[in-house]
């Protein structure tokens, strides 16, 4: 539904206000016809008032995509830096390595066993 509007009007005849409540809307072939309310769209509020803040707002969320990309760059080369030059990062690395090797391994001997297993019922 249309938003409801007040008017006050002045009378000079009595010198009386009166108000007068309405709804935005038009006369169509002699009908009134309540205006529909318009449908924004989030983010785009001001969009209709051209004033510049639309292209304020992608302005800002691009910089804030640009802002966030390079934190994801930074905090990639500070791991990157951690990882390769402290104890800590060593330790880190030599922990990884030895689990994916014994997965490795394991994974290698599984295949073995699967082959010799696979061969044996062949024969």
């Amino acid at each position: 539904m249309a938003q409801k509007k007040k008017k006050d009007t002045y009378s000079p005849a009595d010198g009386t206000y009166s108000t007068m409540t309405g709804t935005q809307g038009h006369f169509e072939k002699g009908k009134w016809i309540e205006d529909a309310e318009p449908v924004q769209e989030p983010g785009l509020e001001n969009e209709s008032r051209g004033n510049g803040k639309k292209q304020e707002t992608v302005d800002t969320q691009i910089q804030n995509a640009r802002n966030s990309v390079q934190k994801a760059i930074q905090d990639v080369l500070n791991a990157g830096r951690i990882i390769f030059t402290t104890k800590e990062g060593h330790k880190h690395v030599d922990e990884v390595f030895e689990k994916a090797s014994s997965q490795i391994e394991k994974a290698f001997s599984d295949i073995v066993s699967y082959a010799e297993n696979t061969i044996k019922k062949n024969k």
